[in-house]
């Protein structure tokens, strides 16, 4: 399975719907999780554009006028859809994948700059998966918030920031998932300026994904050859949007 997080800021017009398409053709994309469309409406056409065919399904938060916003679009003919659940930041499937249909959970997140919104998400999925029980979770997306004082730099550090990096981390431990690391840079938003930059995208996976599709030592946790994490910036000229991430998984 290969899994793409993007933040696209904004899916309205042609030329990044068709950056969108050519990107999940030429990484061979099955799971596309797309964070603020900035689209009130999204239909059975746009979604058909965007993956390039008619084989695939999809689930959506349409955003809250100019705000916000997710689409998670993933292949059909490898899948079987089991149930989706949506709610505030945040669009989750429980998936049948592959020919050995093993049952993955995927939450696609958007997290808003509030302290007292991003605590309500937390909450949600953290009883989200209490409720649907252990198993292959992958939970991506822009979380908005960082994990440590060095995953963010050139950017005011505000009176409630320790509390809401403490929020985040417990969030991360009570889910028991793994952070998996970035390859190549350490962060994944950019100032236009190139003066402040964090770490706020990220992808989330627990270990029973990574004993099913495979692990290797590598610092801390590996993401070679089975689990590959390819993270891409605007500044790195792929395809001009920032916030991207491939996660291929094998078998």
């Amino acid at each position: 399975m290969i899994i793409a997080s993007l933040n696209v800021r904004g899916l309205g017009g042609s030329v990044k719907k068709r950056k969108v398409r050519d990107l999940i053709f030429q990484n061979q994309i099955d799971f596309m999780a797309i964070q603020e469309s900035k689209l009130e409406s999204v239909d059975e056409m746009l979604c058909h554009s965007l993956w390039g065919s008619q084989d695939c399904l999809w689930a959506v938060l349409p955003s809250e006028g100019s705000s916000g916003g997710i689409i998670s679009i993933w292949r059909k003919s490898s899948s079987s859809l089991r149930l989706t659940f949506i709610g505030e930041g945040l669009v989750g499937v429980c998936l049948e994948w592959g020919v050995l249909k093993k049952v993955c959970f995927v939450v696609n997140v958007y997290a808003k700059c509030d302290s007292l919104a991003k605590r309500r998400l937390w909450e949600v999925l953290l009883m989200s998966k209490r409720g649907f029980g252990a198993g292959n979770w992958c939970v991506l997306g822009d979380f908005n918030s960082v994990a440590s004082g060095g995953e963010r730099r050139g950017v005011s550090q505000e009176s409630n920031f320790t509390s809401d990096m403490r929020d985040f981390v417990g969030f991360v431990d009570g889910m028991e998932l793994v952070d998996l690391p970035l390859l190549g840079r350490h962060f994944t938003w950019f100032h236009p300026s190139g003066r402040a930059m964090s770490r706020i995208d990220r992808v989330l996976v627990s270990d029973d994904w990574l004993g099913c599709w495979g692990k290797v030592p590598y610092g801390c946790y590996s993401v070679t050859c089975l689990t590959i994490v390819r993270y891409y910036s605007s500044r790195m000229g792929m395809i001009g949007v920032p916030n991207l991430f491939v996660l291929t998984t094998r078998g």
